[in-house]
């Protein structure tokens, strides 16, 4: 008898060695408690990484035009009479020339299979090995309002995530001979709060990064993250302003 109970204590010591349904649910719930909290770290986290790793994509961009520059005596591309046709406009500086969901908009402007005759080939491109990465923030990953119905990103549609500040303004009327296209960088007044490069979701007011601001690349070639200049508010940036004898 003795010994019956003696073999019956072990088999229920045995059994207390495994978890209670109660004691799972409690292991559980704090299991998804610091999932909730870590999630919002991560998210933080990645986002910091995207914003470094757009940064670094404008840095590039501006060490390439100077490269750019030194072959072409300071003067950033040039300035067709007719900029949305036939450049360089806020896109055709550089990115993939190709294969953009944008089709023949603006004669074909953004693909060069449209223009067989007379393509645009984006000047920077040759001073980035064509390396189309550079020209994409891994934040441009949503549709972005260019035209209306897009559907793709300002990558995707246009080949950059990047708008090259070309007429100086984004907003109403560009002022006569405003941006920098076909202008010497040289005779630039403030260059390093001049706006040279900056994220597309300034323009189209879209969430790429925290609190809705960008990257901005300004002349003298140093970025900056905020917000670009709109009308009556005030900034420390400008559009770009230069000497005379340009």
């Amino acid at each position: 008898m003795r010994s019956g109970n003696n073999h019956s204590s072990k088999w229920r010591d045995r059994e207390r060695l495994g978890f209670s349904l109660v004691e799972i649910l409690v292991v559980i719930g704090i299991i998804a408690m610091l999932i909730g909290l870590l999630l919002p770290s991560l998210a933080r986290a990645r986002e910091q990484a995207n914003k470094i790793k757009c940064a670094s994509n404008l840095r590039n961009l501006t060490t390439a035009l100077n490269g750019y520059l030194n072959d072409w005596k300071n003067v950033v591309f040039w300035r067709a009479p007719n900029l949305a046709d036939d450049g360089v406009e806020f896109y055709v500086y550089g990115g993939r020339e190709d294969a953009n969901s944008s089709g023949p908009i603006q004669q074909g402007i953004f693909n060069s299979s449209f223009r067989p005759v007379r393509p645009i080939v984006r000047p920077l491109n040759l001073f980035m090995s064509n390396n189309y990465g550079v020209f994409q923030c891994p934040d441009d990953d949503s549709a972005v309002s260019f035209v209306p119905g897009q559907k793709d990103s300002n990558f995707g549609f246009v080949g950059t995530s990047y708008i090259f500040n070309c007429t100086g303004t984004v907003t109403g009327s560009a002022p006569p001979g405003g941006g920098f296209a076909g202008r010497r960088i040289t005779r630039a007044k403030d260059s390093s709060n001049a706006i040279l490069f900056f994220d597309a979701c300034l323009m189209y007011d879209k969430k790429w990064h925290p609190n809705k601001k960008g990257n901005i690349a300004m002349a003298d070639g140093h970025v900056v993250f905020d917000d670009i200049p709109m009308p009556g508010v005030s900034s420390p940036y400008n559009w770009g302003t230069f000497e005379e004898n340009n």
